[in-house]
């Protein structure tokens, strides 16, 4: 598993807090993998306060996680995201990819609609 050494979570002019780069990201680079709680579409739904942090898992709407580390705090971005996950099934981990070079201090998005690089 890689643990978070490039990145640091912070307030966010986005929205709440969110993740940033502390040094450099070069594309393609792993900067985490987070392990995931999976829960119950039941408790989704019963829990509000759970549906701005769960993901699908891997895309299926009837699979939520919980992921762990900084994987529940990356905001959203729909225009220009500089990162990615990709779900690892075989070793229950969500993988943070950086899909362009991300500068100390810039802050990490993900499109929450597409994981996946394109």
């Amino acid at each position: 598993m890689i643990p978070p050494s490039k990145l640091e979570v912070k307030d966010s002019p986005i929205s709440g807090r969110g993740v940033f780069a502390t040094e450099d990201i070069i594309e393609g680079e792993v900067v985490e993998e987070c392990h995931f709680l999976p829960i119950t579409l039941a408790d989704y739904k019963a829990l509000e306060n759970l549906q701005s942090i769960v993901h699908n898992f891997p895309t299926n709407k009837k699979n939520c996680v919980v992921v762990l580390g900084y994987g529940s705090i990356y905001n959203h971005s729909s225009g220009s995201p500089n990162a990615y996950w990709e779900t690892d099934e075989e070793n229950n981990l969500f993988r943070f990819i950086a899909l362009t070079d991300i500068s100390a201090g810039q802050e990490a998005l993900v499109d929450y609609k597409k994981p996946d690089a394109p």
